[in-house]
């Protein structure tokens, strides 16, 4: 059974002007299988219809929080009640599973002598540690694993295209190459107008994970039932698992 990796994050990747109410960048990964992708797919597309009566909607987080431009609507409070409802029994009742990292922008310039590069890439290794420590756990016959992120311009891509393929080359601190490899780690980049609902849901749930890593609220997605879907050790530890915060 072949798995789906989707990554989004919230949050900007520079170093040189951090914003004191936001100092993070949050990546976050869906690994999802084939399978329960299409039960996903489905129930997003049904959430659509019922609050737009189209599926060609493409869920943003940021101009959901705005209520800007499809999401206008959501100024009426009881349209979006019926949506936060509605997405968070997605949420609760879907079969994946949330890894994800947050990078701590100050302490990781204090951390680093040369720290203005390479932050989404430190996030993207962290998430595919994550990713085959899950996999290995599950015992089962080995599945591959297709990386879809949302495209961020040709050099940007080809940027983390590079480093992908230098963690199948080389591994990390902590999972050989050999082990990366083996669970195959393909990937695409596609735009945000494709309307691709994994990296959606990725967009949606990168957000909440940005403001409990800040020690702030989100109303809009119910963290508590996002805690069950992390990576979790057999104590139910999440940080660490599930969430990596770095350094």
């Amino acid at each position: 059974m072949d798995y789906y990796l989707f990554l989004d994050e919230s949050g900007d990747h520079g170093l040189t002007k951090i914003n004191p109410d936001f100092p993070v960048l949050v990546l976050c990964g869906i690994l999802i299988s084939g399978g329960n992708y299409r039960v996903l797919r489905a129930r997003i597309n049904e959430l659509k219809i019922q609050i737009w009566g189209n599926k060609g909607i493409v869920f943003h987080s940021k101009e959901i929080r705005k209520r800007e431009n499809d999401f206008s609507l959501f100024k009426d409070r009881e349209v979006m009640m019926r949506f936060i409802e509605g997405f968070n029994s997605i949420v609760s009742e879907c079969n994946y599973r949330i890894i994800s990292t947050a990078i701590r922008k100050e302490a990781y310039k204090d951390r680093y002598h040369n720290p203005f590069t390479g932050v989404y890439q430190k996030a993207l290794s962290f998430i595919i540690e994550r990713t085959v420590f899950s996999l290995d756990e599950r015992r089962m016959d080995v599945p591959q694993v297709k990386i879809v992120a949302e495209s961020r311009g040709n050099s940007n891509d080809l940027d983390i295209m590079r480093h992908i393929e230098y963690l199948k080359i080389h591994g990390t601190g902590y999972v050989s190459a050999y082990r990366i490899n083996n669970y195959g780690f393909n990937y695409a980049f596609l735009k945000k107008s494709f309307n691709i609902n994994g990296l959606q849901f990725a967009d949606m749930l990168a957000y909440p994970i940005a403001r409990y890593v800040i020690n702030s609220f989100d109303p809009s997605v119910n963290f508590d039932l996002m805690k069950k879907k992390f990576y979790q050790d057999n104590e139910g530890k999440m940080q660490g698992y599930g969430l990596k915060i770095f350094p």
